[in-house]
């Protein structure tokens, strides 16, 4: 599906997807990988199988006001422990399938709201 975005503040939003690729900027990229602002983190993976605060370190030192996580082809919800402590560090957190988190991902940025956002493994 090809997605246009008018006027955004980031050179990285999602231009593209096609099932687990994503074009970034013009650039292919395969998730895991993690964006915020002017950042991109292509080779960002979480530490284990479940995912928790650490894993997005990166994020901490001026944090989004929300964080998109894309899980795949359909919904997978973190851990509800993972909604704390992001929470803890002024960070929201929307789980939701692939294209559904491209999509939010762009329309946040498009109103200029401080986004990240974070595609895991694509696993069907």
């Amino acid at each position: 599906m090809r997605l246009d975005l008018d006027h955004a503040e980031t050179p990285f939003t999602v231009d593209a997807y096609d099932g687990p690729r994503l074009r970034l900027a013009g650039r292919w990229c395969e998730p895991p990988l993690l964006v915020c602002g002017e950042r991109l983190w292509p080779d960002w993976r979480p530490r284990g199988a479940t995912l928790d605060v650490e894993d997005f370190a990166p994020l901490l030192a001026e944090p989004p006001a929300v964080l998109v996580l894309g899980t795949g082809p359909r919904l997978v919800l973190p851990p509800r422990a993972l909604y704390a402590a992001l929470a803890e560090h002024g960070i929201g957190l929307e789980a939701m399938d692939h294209g559904a988190a491209c999509r939010c991902y762009n329309v946040l940025v498009a109103e200029r709201r401080r986004a990240a956002a974070a595609w895991l493994a694509w696993a069907d």
